[in-house]
Parts: structure tokens; sequence; C-alpha cells
């Protein structure tokens, strides 16, 4: 059997494993996940019930998000600054996004281009496509992480058909996404402590982001194209 042969079957079966994992997951337990995250209370609840194993739920729960990008990432690290505080729901969000953006790109750079352009739908492929036809994908990936709102965990995927050095694109990622955990983390633990003047504060902040990256995120997106057409 010659090497492009086997790389093929190396590939099919490894997406038909994701593809299975994540179909099983999806329907076994995204009824649960939502009820669990339907408020901090009842999310501290669940985890308190592993005992002191509710760190490792906590980081599976992260690492799961990105894996599955329906999992809405910013409600498990409000969660997390509700229940661990600022410090620690940042720093164990850090690790478990850490952990999934490492499995996601390391899966994505194994099936390679032509396999992950028949996963991915043709919207989200396109939106990310001009990454492999410029210089400064790098400079690129990190706004797009900035951005509040942008589907950073689908990026993470396509971030492995580039030529991104892996290390580098884990630094940029988490460098990226830093503020908006922090923000959540922030914003979840003056939620539990009862300090809702911060929280105000901390809401509006995040609101005047949100607002401005709704207004301009396509404008940013379409100079970041241009940038291709000049290098």
């Amino acid at each position: 059997m010659d090497k492009e042969k086997r790389n093929l079957i190396i590939n099919s079966i490894a997406i038909c494993i994701f593809i299975g994992a994540i179909t099983y997951v999806t329907i076994r337990y995204s009824h649960r996940i939502a009820e669990i995250l339907q408020s901090p209370d009842t999310f501290r609840t669940y985890l308190n019930s592993f005992g002191n194993t509710s760190i490792l739920v906590f980081l599976g729960m992260q690492i799961l998000q990105v894996v599955i990008a329906a999992i809405p990432g910013e409600v498990i690290q409000l969660a997390g600054g509700y229940i661990y505080g600022t410090f620690y729901g940042t720093l164990i969000s850090c690790l478990g996004i850490l952990i999934g953006a490492i499995g996601a790109f390391c899966f994505s750079r194994l099936l390679g281009y032509k396999v992950l352009k028949k996963l991915l739908s043709e919207k989200s492929f396109q939106k990310f496509e001009f990454l492999m036809n410029t210089n400064k994908y790098e400079l690129a990936m990190f706004i797009l992480f900035l951005i509040p709102g942008f589907p950073k965990d689908i990026l993470t995927y396509f971030a492995g058909i580039t030529p991104i050095d892996p290390l580098r694109f884990f630094v940029i990622s988490l460098v990226g996404r830093f503020p908006g955990i922090f923000a959540s983390s922030y914003i979840g633990a003056h939620i539990g402590e009862g300090s809702y003047t911060q929280v105000i504060i901390a809401s509006i902040i995040v609101a005047v982001f949100i607002i401005f990256s709704v207004l301009y995120k396509e404008k940013i997106v379409e100079k970041l194209r241009e940038k291709k057409h000049h290098n």
C-alpha cells in the first residue's frame, strides 16, 4: 500500500471517529448541558456534585466548548468566574481553551486542506480562506481572535491548514482570547460577590466592544482580506 492510500485511510478513519464522537456528545449531552448552563447557581451545584474533581469537570467542559463550537464558551467562562473567582476562573478557562485549541488545531492539520473543506460549511470556509493567501496571517488571526462574537473555534480548525507554526498559533489564540475570558470571569465573579457596581461598569465596557464588533466586524474582515492583494 502506497503512502497516499495509507494517509487516505487514516484520514477517513479519523474523520469518522471525530464526527461520530461529536454527534454522540451532541445528541447525548446537549440537552443536559443546556440545563446546567441555565444559571451559574445550577452550574455550581452540578460541579459541586463531583466533589474534589469538580475543577476537572469544569476544565473538560471548557475543552469541549472549543471542540464543539455550538457550546457557548462565554457562558461557561462567566460561570467559571462566578464559581472560582476572577483569577482562578480565568486561569482554568485559559487552560481548558488552550488544551481544546491544541486538539482542534492538530486534528485539522492531520486532515489537511481538502478534507477540512468538505467538513466545514462553504460559508465558514470562505470566511477564512483569505488567510491562506497572505503572509500577514498571524496578525490577521490575532485581530480576529480579539473581535467579540467572532467564530473563534472554527478559526482554530482553519488555522490547522495554514502554514502557521503551532506554538505561535497557540500563543496568538490565547492572547487574543484573553481579554474576553478575563472580562467574562470578572463579571461572573462580581455577580457572585454581589458587587453590582463593578458588574455594571464591566458590562458597559464589554457592551461597547460588542457594539463596535457588530458595526465594524465585516469591515475589519474585509480590510484583512484586502491585505492579501498587497503582499
